[in-house]
């Protein structure tokens, strides 16, 4: 296995290294085995929708950031069109990453420049994905947050019509809290713990159709 080169430009950075040391801390995460079995490459785009609430400040955030790199390099890698939302109490925001690019440059740039505040919503998000975004059939939508928010009935009842139209699956990774909304709306909840990086990775790596 070897690093990519981005990974090893992130760590030559002051405010990488902390993002670096907890990737290279498992290998199933910092290296890609260049001969790894990739998966069928007809699938829909991946969709991250990624927790900058202030409680998200600290190792979450770093964690958040870590996986972030490494589903959409694997994504990109299978020719997989990745978007990335921050949210709060709305999108911060985004980047759409197409595949084909030379270099993950301006994934790493994205990534170094998020930073946490603000509150979370999950109305904010569910808003977004039905009328702003452009999220096409047979999307994979990933969800990290650390907190909780209260859903409508109303947009409860459209994201369920939305997803069921368009084919998509939705899958949350709740840090650190017992969550109750996000079973309401997604179709799959996961509950992480940000120091264990193997199961982790697992985790979204299956999470991916």
């Amino acid at each position: 296995v070897k690093a990519f080169p981005t990974e090893l430009a992130l760590a030559g950075t002051e405010a990488g290294r902390a993002l670096f040391a907890l990737k290279y801390a498992q290998k199933t995460i910092l290296t890609k085995d260049y001969e790894a079995k990739t998966k069928n490459l007809c699938k829909g785009p991946v969709v991250l929708y990624v927790d900058i609430s202030g409680s998200m400040m600290g190792l979450a955030e770093t964690w958040s950031k870590a996986i972030s790199m490494v589903v959409a390099e694997e994504c990109l890698q299978q020719k997989r069109e990745v978007q990335i939302h921050l949210f709060d109490t709305c999108i911060q925001k985004s980047i759409t990453l197409q595949t084909g690019g030379k270099d993950n440059n301006e994934l790493l740039d994205f990534i170094m420049s998020w930073v946490t505040q603000g509150g979370t919503s999950f109305g904010a998000v569910l808003d977004h994905a039905m009328n702003k975004a452009v999220i096409r059939e047979k999307a994979d939508v990933l969800m990290i947050t650390d907190g909780q928010s209260q859903v409508s009935e109303a947009y409860l009842k459209r994201i369920k019509e939305f997803k069921s139209t368009k084919g998509i699956q939705w899958t949350a990774f709740v840090i650190g809290v017992e969550d109750h909304w996000c079973h309401r709306f997604c179709d799959y909840v996961h509950d992480v713990d940000v120091n264990c990086e193997a199961s982790n990775a697992k985790l979204f790596q299956e999470s991916l159709r």
